[in-house]
């Protein structure tokens, strides 16, 4: 199913609404999934039809892979996440860092080697 044309700046809130789906907080998730209902809203678009979206085509490991370097700490967390070899203190931490506006020097420097491990076993 393809998803109409979503300008860049929309979706970037959208996915940065979805990253806070995963917090801990009851009240933050029920926001967040609002605040997604609110914004695919204007272009036509329901969870369930981007649900359907992301299933239709899965990538392939091979394209996995070859992904480009992420731009942002956010990115970076996603894409390790994708991986399932993570601990519980790995998971919370990635999770956590897909929302957080800005990392200190200790969680960059983690997130770095967790993204240099999740290279070295793609």
């Amino acid at each position: 199913m393809a998803l109409p044309a979503i300008p860049p700046a929309d979706a970037r809130r959208i996915v940065a609404s979805m990253a806070r789906l995963r917090s801990p907080h009851d009240g933050e998730v029920v926001a967040a999934a609002r605040a997604v209902g609110r914004l695919l809203a204007p272009h036509g678009v329901y969870v369930e039809a981007l649900a359907a979206a992301a299933f239709a085509a899965p990538d392939s490991a091979d394209e996995r892979r070859s992904r480009p370097q992420p731009r942002s700490h956010s990115e970076a967390a996603n894409w390790c996440l994708e991986a399932s070899y993570w601990s519980a203190r790995e998971r919370d931490f990635l999770a956590t860092a897909t929302w957080l506006p800005k990392l200190s020097a200790k969680q960059a420097d983690w997130l770095d080697r967790l993204c240099a491990r999740r290279g070295r076993e793609a």
